[in-house]
């Protein structure tokens, strides 16, 4: 296959392919993807997080603060925002669309995007083994969709895949201005800030320099200048998302023995959740149980 030479890496030729290969691409794609979107989503049961980005969303557009507390009491499964405040302003288009008009367009976006990474990423390795025709890319990207990973992410309406897209084509296909897509995606979400520490390993200063301001801007301290009363909040929320120690409230830095006999009283009843919050939790305990068996067989078992 043909290769560009570019400043400083090497990427695949983007030769369009015949019209044919790829309606007959996509058409299996929708035939191997269609069970799963099935199986995931006929029981009515709306994705958990893009629930959680709507909802914040909802409260920007009036307002709001989506890291205060009592946030998403009346979400089907009441979890905190804990996005950077950037991501809570990208979603209020969420906001503005139905639910399940929002599901629909967030699924397709997402499927979109995936078909973007898999052409990226795997068709030149398929096509150097001859099987770059249009069926067999949409059977090998269709199967992507049921491996574990991926079909949780689409199944709680997650983030992930666009995210991931934008690191991808910032280390491979950018150059002049490589580092701005990781410094939005790491606005959006904290994860992608890795690359950050990536540029600056390999010495790819201008990258890190570029991504850096992009993230800079909606952090947390610059958060804290314009609004110090959610400020705490919002840090909170952000370790969270980084799987940081958990930073307390001041008023809760004093620990009492009946203090902590009430929170536990608080815990005890809170585990009586009603039937929709056990389903929930159910299904979190079988993908975690699924994440110890085959990538393809988890996704299978997690379904009910």
């Amino acid at each position: 296959m043909a290769i560009i030479e570019t400043a400083g890496h090497r990427r695949p030729s983007s030769l369009r392919p015949p019209t044919g290969d790829i309606v007959a691409g996509l058409a299996v794609f929708a035939v191997v993807v269609a069970p799963l979107l099935f199986l995931r989503f006929h029981a009515g049961k709306y994705p958990v997080d893009l629930a959680v980005y709507r909802e914040a969303g909802r409260v920007v557009l009036h307002g709001g603060d989506p890291y205060a507390p009592g946030f998403g009491h009346d979400l089907r499964v009441p979890l905190p925002f804990t996005y950077p405040p950037f991501s809570a302003l990208a979603s209020v288009g969420m906001a503005i669309l139905s639910p399940w008009l929002t599901l629909a367009v967030w699924t397709v976006i997402s499927l979109a995007f995936l078909l973007t990474m898999s052409w990226l990423v795997l068709r030149p390795p398929l096509d150097r083994a001859g099987l770059g025709r249009g069926p067999l890319l949409g059977l090998a990207f269709g199967a992507l969709v049921w491996t574990m990973p991926l079909a949780l992410t689409i199944s709680f309406g997650q983030v992930n895949l666009p995210l991931v897209l934008a690191c991808i084509l910032d280390c491979t296909w950018t150059s002049r201005r490589r580092g701005v897509l990781v410094g939005i995606a790491t606005a959006v979400k904290l994860t992608p800030g890795l690359f950050i520490a990536y540029f600056a390993v390999t010495r790819q200063w201008a990258a890190a320099v570029r991504a850096a301001p992009s993230w800079i801007r909606q952090s947390p301290p610059i958060t804290a200048c314009r609004r110090p009363a959610s400020s705490l909040r919002v840090v909170r929320a952000c370790s969270a998302s980084a799987g940081l120690p958990y930073i307390r409230e001041p008023t809760q830095t004093r620990v009492s023995a009946p203090r902590t006999l009430a929170k536990m009283r608080a815990i005890s009843s809170a585990t009586a959740s009603p039937p929709e919050d056990r389903s929930v939790c159910s299904e979190s305990m079988g993908s975690m149980r699924a994440a110890g068996r085959s990538p393809i067989v988890g996704p299978l078992a997690e379904i009910r």
